[in-house]
């Protein structure tokens, strides 16, 4: 075949594999917060969970279905991206097909880590999404993360739809919608390999776990579990306070936080637009300041300003996470592989610990509770400019180092 041909069937191929890492982080925002928060109310009241309880068995799973993943990193990278991302979903849709049937409180466990195991093994989509745009890999992974927000948007819609046939309708809802996208990666696994090799393991180098142990990696790495943590903190509590404070029927709250994740997703999309012409520390800059709408969205009493407010509110966690993603990824070049899988690690502490804390004080007071994701995100604002982090987004270009090391 000529040179030509071979490029025009990169491209092509290039093209189908952006496709099809976008749908499969859609459907990772579908299966996440934005699910769980509709499905809490009926999920506590149908096993007698406290708002507490259900926020420390959320914490436990989530903490132990990531370790055993992060540990066997250096054997899992060593297939192919899209095989790996491919065992992720269809360990995801084992994981539906027990919380969907699940007899009690120990088969939903059993069912939650199943889930979230396959979804940390399919961290590695952040990389991809940097190869798949070499020519600016922020844009690649904002891109990303953008349709990550609409399956979040989606996932309430789901709930809603399903309310009616009962909280596990949803999960199975949610397991179809993965098989359909394992089947797709399946069949798409040519496409695959024409990027990346057909002999990936023979190509990579031996993963170094090692820099696990180095403070420069958790510097960076933390504060991402800083943005998952007050994201999720706030997203799984928006449909409870609005049914219970509010007095919002099930399927008014799930649509009252699918306005907030419109407004998560539009701020993504806009920031991937702006990639080339903004710097990351005005992206965090603008996602910090919009943090301030929850105060109208959660303390108006009437809905004509919860509902702008909470669109707005959604822009503090849209492009925070993927910007500052390219920047952890900028800063340490030689560890990309590990970073996929440290973030994981960052995400699965920051998400567990916020939901445990915000669910705890919403035991004693909901409205209270409401604000524990916004304080957060000033937390890590905190970290990122007085430690360090912000600033030109290369540093290795020219040698540089970051403050304290």
């Amino acid at each position: 075949m000529s040179d030509n041909g071979n490029t025009k069937l990169t491209n092509d191929a290039i093209a189908t594999l952006r496709w099809l890492i976008m749908s499969s982080v859609f459907l990772n925002g579908v299966i996440g917060t934005g699910l769980v928060g509709p499905n809490r109310p009926a999920i506590e009241a149908e096993f007698g969970f406290t708002h507490g309880q259900f926020g420390l068995g959320f914490a436990v799973l989530q903490m132990l279905a990531a370790v055993p993943v992060v540990l066997l990193a250096g054997r899992i990278g060593r297939l192919n991206p899209f095989k790996q991302v491919s065992l992720g979903l269809a360990v995801v849709a084992t994981g539906f097909s027990a919380i969907c049937f699940a007899p009690g409180a120990l088969a939903l466990m059993a069912g939650w880590m199943l889930v979230v195991g396959g979804t940390v093994m399919s961290s590695v989509t952040n990389n991809v999404s940097m190869d798949l745009w070499p020519s600016h890999p922020r844009r690649g992974v904002t891109l990303l993360h953008s349709f990550n927000a609409g399956g979040k948007v989606a996932g309430p819609l789901v709930a809603a739809f399903c309310v009616a046939y009962g909280w596990r309708s949803s999960f199975l809802a949610a397991g179809v919608m993965t098989l359909a996208v394992l089947a797709a990666f399946v069949t798409l696994d040519k496409p695959s390999r024409l990027i990346y090799g057909h002999d990936w393991a023979g190509q990579v180098a031996k993963i170094n776990t090692g820099v696990m142990k180095q403070l420069r990696y958790w510097h960076c790495v933390l504060p991402l579990g800083l943005i998952a943590g007050g994201e999720a903190a706030f997203v799984t509590l928006v449909p409870t306070y609005f049914q219970r404070v509010r007095h919002f029927s099930a399927g008014a709250a799930s649509l009252m936080l699918t306005i907030h994740l419109l407004g998560l997703m539009v701020g993504r999309f806009a920031a991937a637009g702006a990639a080339k012409k903004v710097s990351n520390d005005t992206i965090i800059n603008v996602c910090l300041v919009t943090t301030l709408f929850v105060f109208p969205a959660v303390l108006a009493g009437n809905w004509m300003v919860s509902i702008p407010a909470l669109f707005l509110a959604g822009l503090m966690s849209s492009a925070t996470w993927p910007t500052y993603y390219g920047q952890a990824f900028a800063r340490l070049p030689q560890h990309g592989h590990m970073l996929a899988y440290g973030s994981f690690v960052a995400n699965t502490v920051g998400i567990s610990l916020c939901v445990l804390l915000s669910s705890l004080i919403a035991d004693l007071n909901l409205t209270i509770s409401m604000f524990v994701g916004p304080a957060v995100f000033w937390l890590f604002g905190v970290v990122y400019y007085l430690t360090g982090l912000s600033g030109p987004a290369h540093p290795g270009a020219n040698g540089a180092k970051l403050k304290g090391y």
